[in-house]
């Protein structure tokens, strides 16, 4: 039996929820007079027949059939005096920031002097909604997804494709990519604009943190920069290069190492 509604809400005090279902399972019965309040920073998106139907903006709504036309077209029998069943989606429209990604598996790159390199990465990105409807019709009526936390992995594995596809026809080596991070970062947030907008979506921004080759890389790589790097001081007193981690804007330097 659906529930019986009479105002619909959802308040999302963090202010970090992308995407709420009321009701969380099943649909509602909801009659025309029923009161919904959407707050600053959302949409209210009404879903029946697995479509996107009316959508509302901020503010204190009493729904008539004036203002859910759609479903009011959809309905075969005088609904004035009885619900009509359907369900909504609250959806966020703030800039999500500070979401963070990374690699399940190792990225590839090609570099002539270490050959095939196996890259961990990881970063932040932000994003935000720009149409509520694409985003309903595509994620959840097409792909299911409708929490928060199964759109972010979604995305995530997005933006991770297009950095591994970059990665694959840039031109640097492994040396050199700290300094191309800034560059790298932008082509692929341009190059995942098209899969974001697919679903409604914008990537605002994309910063790589790091990526990591593997242990025993790191030694040959520690190794390379040792011998483009003089010794200075006493030779019973030589200062090692740290261990070598790719880094956003330089290398990752960790306390050094003195030998005798």
């Amino acid at each position: 039996m659906a529930l019986l509604l009479d105002v619909i809400e959802f308040v999302d005090p963090q202010n970090r929820s992308l995407i709420q279902r009321i009701p969380r399972d099943g649909s509602a019965d909801i009659s025309y007079g029923t009161q919904l309040i959407v707050h600053q920073n959302q949409e209210a998106v009404f879903f029946r027949d697995g479509a996107a139907m009316d959508i509302f903006g901020p503010g204190r709504h009493t729904l008539t059939t004036a203002n859910v036309p759609v479903i009011t077209q959809l309905l075969t029998m005088p609904w004035k005096k009885s619900p009509f069943r359907a369900l909504v989606y609250f959806v966020g429209k703030q800039t999500f920031i500070d979401q963070k990604w990374g690699t399940r598996q190792p990225l590839t790159m090609g570099d002539k002097e270490f050959g095939v390199v196996p890259l961990r990465g990881f970063g932040k990105y932000s994003f935000r909604v720009t149409d509520s409807t694409i985003l309903i019709n595509q994620l959840v009526g097409t792909q299911g997804k409708y929490t928060t936390d199964e759109v972010s992995h979604y995305l995530r594995d997005q933006i991770v494709a297009r950095l591994t596809d970059l990665l694959g026809t840039f031109d640097i080596g492994v040396l050199d990519l700290p300094e191309r991070f800034d560059e790298l970062g932008t082509a692929t947030r341009v190059r995942a604009a098209d899969a974001f907008a697919k679903y409604g979506l914008e990537l605002v921004d994309f910063v790589i943190s790091a990526l990591v080759p593997p242990p025993d890389l790191q030694k040959s790589i520690h190794a390379e920069t040792q011998k483009k790097q003089p010794l200075r001081g006493p030779l019973h007193r030589r200062r090692l290069p740290p261990i070598y981690a790719i880094s956003s804007g330089q290398l990752a330097r960790p306390r050094s190492i003195w030998r005798p």
